[in-house]
């Protein structure tokens, strides 16, 4: 597959028509997103390609499986659908493992939790057999995120630390060892997040996805770099599309 890189995770109810709303919106879910490419040479509006899909699937409203498809630029039309992500959760609903396929490689994360930290463990899977890659811990407070990476003999190689608001949006990041564009910081719209599936606040990878309730609209490092997504929302508030100089993002929901 085309690569695939996911950089840097309504609760009440009321009666009557209040109770209907807040219904509605605890239900809306994510069912596909149609990611575009940037191609000066191409005679698509606005020069943006297909190039994958992803479709969401849900069971007793947890994220179970997530299923790609590529674009044929020939055919004009998605290929065949096949295993993205696998997503399983242990009698407390939290996040036990997550599995996702890269051609012939699948990479284990298994999840333990404890009363302060949630622990990460990365497996590399080739052919049934399990090789450890490395394993982080996370430890989250209203206002700040804490990971630890590891690797070999309990060998630390790599902490981050975020700041949250006080809607736990990841406002700042940095990083030791730091890295070469210094603490990088994040600033969010109002409207509900359609990646903040809370069975996935585990998930590392994406600390501005997963973890925030809002969605990134700006991105700027100590370098004074800035890259930046326009949105547009549909009547509920949602995102339908978030574009950068690069990439598209279509999305649709249940």
């Amino acid at each position: 597959m085309k690569s695939l890189t996911l950089f840097f995770s309504v609760l009440l109810l009321a009666f009557g028509c209040a109770h209907e709303e807040a219904t509605s919106k605890k239900e809306t879910k994510l069912l596909f997103e149609e990611y575009y490419f940037y191609d000066p040479a191409s005679p698509s509006p606005g020069g943006f390609v297909p190039s994958y899909k992803l479709a969401y699937q849900y069971d007793q409203g947890k994220l179970i499986q997530v299923d790609a498809q590529d674009y044929n630029p020939l055919s004009h039309a998605y290929e065949s659908s096949y295993l993205f992500e696998e997503y399983s959760y242990n009698n407390d609903g939290k996040l036990s493992e997550q599995v996702k396929f890269v051609g012939a490689v699948r990479w284990v994360y298994e999840y333990d939790y404890s009363s302060t930290q949630t622990k990460v463990t990365r497996y590399e899977s080739i052919n049934g057999s399990f090789n450890l890659s490395d394993w982080w811990t996370i430890e989250r407070t209203p206002s700040s995120l804490a990971i630890k990476y590891y690797q070999g003999n309990n060998e630390l190689y790599a902490e981050v630390e975020g700041e949250l608001d006080a809607k736990g949006n990841v406002i700042r990041l940095s990083e030791t060892p730091s890295l070469y564009v210094g603490k990088i910081y994040y600033t969010y719209d109002s409207s509900p997040n359609p990646y903040k599936f809370p069975e996935l606040s585990g998930d590392y990878l994406n600390t501005e996805k997963y973890q925030s309730q809002n969605n990134v609209i700006e991105v700027t490092n100590d370098s004074n770099t800035k890259s930046t997504r326009s949105i547009t929302y549909n009547t509920n508030g949602y995102p339908v599309s978030i574009v950068t100089s690069t990439t598209k993002r279509i999305l649709t929901y249940q």
